[in-house]
């Protein structure tokens, strides 16, 4: 639901960077809000089959993953000095 913006919000607090310079990951969470909601409702009305909900998790785990690295690197970067 509201990772992202709680996640962005608070890498942005602890980096001092205001809402303009976090722009991108907090209107990235705050549109993902809306997509998850819209995905658990799809699946819930998919008839999977146990190796399809697996896969549904496997693909969950890595998105998981990406933006994870993502916010990480970003995080890095900007306390290094470095534009992000």
């Amino acid at each position: 639901g509201n990772l992202g913006v709680k996640y962005g919000q608070k890498a942005a607090a602890q980096l001092g960077l205001n809402r303009e310079q976090m722009s991108f990951f907090l209107l990235h969470g705050e549109l993902d809000a809306g997509h998850s909601q819209d995905i658990l409702d799809v699946l819930e009305q998919a008839p999977l089959t146990p190796y399809e909900w697996a896969y549904c998790e496997y693909a969950a785990e890595c998105t998981l993953e990406l933006y994870r690295n993502m916010y990480n690197h970003a995080v890095n970067r900007v306390s290094r000095g470095m534009l992000v």
